[in-house]
């Protein structure tokens, strides 16, 4: 049970119920419509919902002395487009601005493209009425569009199912396109694969940290860049480029603290007309214990020492595949190296050697003469991949 103003502002009550529409092959007779203005909608990628919100009668109608109950006060259509299926479900109603006194007076959407200054129609929803029924007709119905959508409505009252000069009352309009656009979230924020719930850095120390970008729509997302911002906070603006449709990209931001005082940073991802962001405290840490100078080894094989705050001759051996889809691929165990590199004051080695046709990461936590959360990769060719994780003691 609802209740309905009508344009004077007085209430009429009126009992919604849905009705089935009855689809015709008729045509709206083009010849009762006007001069549909604007051009054909941009095109975009994904188009998933078409609205049109109907208001005003064309030029003439209805005509002095018509009865309220064959005048439109107001019609609306909702056309959703399925992914993945070439046909269209159409919800549609037309409200008449009193309840129909006599039978048969039938109410029509026709969804049609412009041509010219002409709606041609395609498909037409139609419910006829009887003095037993409210002032709302709903109609639904699954249509197949040619070339893809519609782009514009006709919404009519009228004797019979042909449109034309006895017509007692029309309204036309564009419809409007909705397009499906890309979702993006921020994920996890990682330091050396730990998540952080808050950024523990040490001040004037650029750390990386590396950061999830989500995309859970069904459309991908191009231009993306990352941002994080915040007061005593510096960090470069990094490109994300294109995240694949309901996938993520994971990118390194070196972030860093440019004050003794605790702050909080927004990281925020743009793209396509998307957005999203989530905020992280910041605290300010002290330097761990300087690294000592010497050798250091782990349980499963990995050798490096330090030097002059360095690392230097890093070298660890690690099970490696190779090849695969459509053959098997073969795993063997190699020796890897890696160049010398700057340990920097936070602890955090966080390194990359990318040569013609290899690359491979170098990282660990180090305080004192302990090594943490050691991580090397490496990536080559004939499709050839290596992962090791490490802790390393020195003496």
């Amino acid at each position: 049970m609802t209740w309905m103003a009508d344009r004077s502002g007085s209430a009429q009550r009126t009992r919604r119920r849905p009705r089935i529409a009855v689809g015709t092959a008729a045509v709206l007779a083009v010849s009762v419509l006007p001069t549909l203005a604007g051009g054909a909608p941009a095109t975009a990628a994904v188009l998933v919902k078409q609205t049109a919100t109907l208001t005003e009668s064309v030029a003439g109608m209805p005509a002095a002395g018509t009865p309220a109950y064959r005048q439109i006060e107001r019609a609306r259509v909702v056309v959703t487009h399925p992914a993945g299926s070439s046909s269209a479900t159409i919800k549609g109603s037309i409200t008449l601005k009193a309840e129909p006194e006599e039978e048969g007076d039938h109410l029509q959407i026709g969804l049609g493209q412009q041509s010219g200054a002409s709606c041609e129609i395609s498909a037409v929803l139609t419910e006829t009425t009887s003095p037993d029924d409210d002032a709302v007709y709903e109609m639904q119905a699954v249509e197949e569009p040619p070339n893809g959508s519609w782009d514009c409505v006709v919404a009519r009252v009228g004797p019979a199912y042909l449109g034309g000069p006895d017509d007692f009352d029309v309204m036309i309009d564009r419809l409007t396109d909705h397009y499906a656009k890309p979702k993006l979230a921020v994920g996890a924020v990682e330091l050396l694969g730990s998540k952080q719930k808050r950024l523990r850095l040490v001040p004037g120390v650029s750390t990386k940290h590396t950061v999830t970008v989500r995309n859970t729509s069904d459309v991908e997302a191009k231009g993306v860049v990352l941002r994080v911002t915040g007061k005593r906070i510096k960090a470069p603006r990094v490109k994300v480029g294109t995240v694949p449709k309901a996938d993520e990209v994971r990118v390194q931001v070196p972030i860093t603290l440019q004050a003794k005082r605790r702050s909080k940073v927004a990281v925020t991802v743009s793209g396509s007309g998307a957005r999203a962001s989530r905020t992280l405290a910041v605290v300010p840490v002290r330097p761990p214990a300087k690294p000592r100078a010497g050798r250091y080894s782990s349980d499963n094989d990995v050798t490096f020492r330090v030097r002059k705050g360095r690392v230097v001759g890093w070298r660890g051996q690690a099970l490696t595949s190779c090849g695969g889809y459509p053959d098997l691929p073969t795993t063997s165990w190699n020796m890897y190296d890696f160049p010398s590199t700057k340990i920097p004051r936070n602890g955090i080695v966080d390194a990359r050697d990318k040569g013609s046709n290899y690359v491979s990461t170098l990282r660990f936590r180090i305080a004192g003469g302990k090594v943490t959360k050691g991580h090397f990769s490496y990536s080559g060719p004939d499709r050839c991949f290596a992962d090791l994780d490490f802790t390393a003691t020195r003496g």
